[in-house]
C-alpha cells in the first residue's frame, strides 16, 4: 500500500495534504485532514481534526502514532486541501464545529473558511469532518448514499449521544437535537481512510469496507498494536 505512510517513511516522501488515521481508544479509531501549516511544503505537517464538540484541533502530525493515506489528486489541489484547511482552522479555531451525526456536504468554504451547516446538518463526526472538507473542495472521495444503515453504528451513535455529548458538555437542546439523528447512516473513521486510498473514482460503500480492513491491518502491523 504505497500511498499509506506510516512512521518509517513519512519523512521521507514529499507531499502536500493527506488523511490521518489512528486509534483513538480501544474501541475505535479517529481521522484527520494532514495539512501543510504555511505556503512552504517543507513545513510542520498539521492533522485538522474535530475531536469532539465545539472542539477542532490542529496538532503536529507526529504527536501520535498516526498513518498519512495519500489520495490520488493532482498537486494543486493537494495545495488547495491546505490552503482551505488553514483558512478552516483560522476562521472556526474558536468553538465554532459542532459535533453531530449529520451527513457531510460541501458545508466549508474553501477560500474563507467560513462553515454554514446545510439544513440537513446540525454538526459533524471526526469522519464527516473530513468528507465534507473534501466534499467542499468538489473532492467526492465516497458516496455516503451507498452506506447501509448498520446495528451497531445505531448503538455507537446512542452511547455518544449518552456519553460523549454531556462529557463535552453540550447543551440540552443541541443532545435534543442530535438524539433525532439517530438511526443516520454512519461513516466510520477507517471507511473514510479506506475510500481515500482508492480514490478515484468515487468510492461505494462495499469497496470501503474492504479497503477499511487493509488500513487497519496495515496501522496495526506498523506499530505493532
Amino acid at each position: 500500500m504505497s500511498r499509506v505512510l506510516t512512521h518509517e517513511n513519512n519523512n521521507n516522501i514529499k507531499y502536500n495534504s493527506g488523511v490521518s488515521f489512528q486509534k483513538a481508544d480501544t474501541e475505535q479509531y479517529h481521522v484527520g485532514v494532514v495539512y501543510t501549516s504555511s505556503e512552504d511544503d517543507s513545513t510542520v505537517k498539521k492533522v485538522l481534526n474535530l475531536a469532539g464538540h465545539l472542539d477542532l484541533r490542529s496538532v503536529n502530525l507526529n504527536t501520535a502514532k498516526r498513518c498519512v493515506i495519500l489520495p490520488t489528486i493532482p498537486s494543486s489541489l493537494a495545495r488547495q486541501i491546505s490552503v482551505t484547511c488553514r483558512a478552516i482552522w483560522t476562521k472556526n479555531s474558536e468553538n465554532l464545529t459542532p459535533y453531530a451525526l449529520s451527513p457531510p456536504s460541501d458545508c466549508f468554504n474553501p477560500l474563507s473558511g467560513d462553515l454554514t451547516l446545510k439544513e440537513d446538518q446540525i454538526g459533524l463526526t471526526c469522519a464527516t469532518f473530513v468528507l465534507s472538507v473534501y466534499f467542499s473542495l468538489n473532492i467526492p472521495v465516497l458516496d455516503h448514499n451507498t452506506w447501509l444503515v448498520r446495528e451497531d453504528d445505531r448503538k455507537w451513535q446512542e452511547y455518544v449521544i449518552e456519553n460523549y455529548l454531556p462529557a463535552w458538555r453540550a447543551s440540552e437542546e443541541h443532545i435534543e437535537q442530535v438524539l433525532e439523528e439517530v438511526g443516520n447512516i454512519r461513516v466510520r473513521p477507517e471507511e473514510v481512510a479506506g475510500a481515500a486510498i482508492v480514490y478515484p473514482p468515487t468510492v461505494e460503500f462495499d469497496e470501503a469496507i474492504v479497503e477499511s480492513q487493509k488500513i487497519v491491518a496495515e496501522y496495526h502491523k506498523s506499530y505493532n498494536i
